[in-house]
């Protein structure tokens, strides 16, 4: 769903170029961070406070992959997820 007009879209784009190439990638960077946090927002699990993230990417990118893909890829996640928090920051 796109709800933003053609001319707004071409004026945020021309600004966006504009920005240092370094910049961009920061803005970028922040703002998927800030998606996945609202994406697992309502995907709280009530053992660790925090969804899996096999729910988080099934919720993000449901769109972007066939049915199989997805499944595929989130089993993946599954079984290479151990849940501690020292794996999550070690990468």
């Amino acid at each position: 769903m796109k709800d933003t007009t053609v001319a707004t879209r071409d004026q945020l784009r021309r600004r966006f170029l504009a920005v240092d190439a370094t910049r961009r990638i920061r803005m970028v960077s922040g703002m998927f961070s800030a998606a996945k946090v609202l994406a697992s927002a309502g995907l709280r699990s009530s053992s660790e406070g925090v969804a899996p993230p096999h729910v988080v990417f099934m919720r993000i990118y449901r769109t972007d992959f066939d049915p199989d893909e997805l499944g595929a890829i989130a089993e993946h996640i599954k079984a290479t997820w151990t849940g501690s928090t020292e794996s999550r920051r070690a990468r």
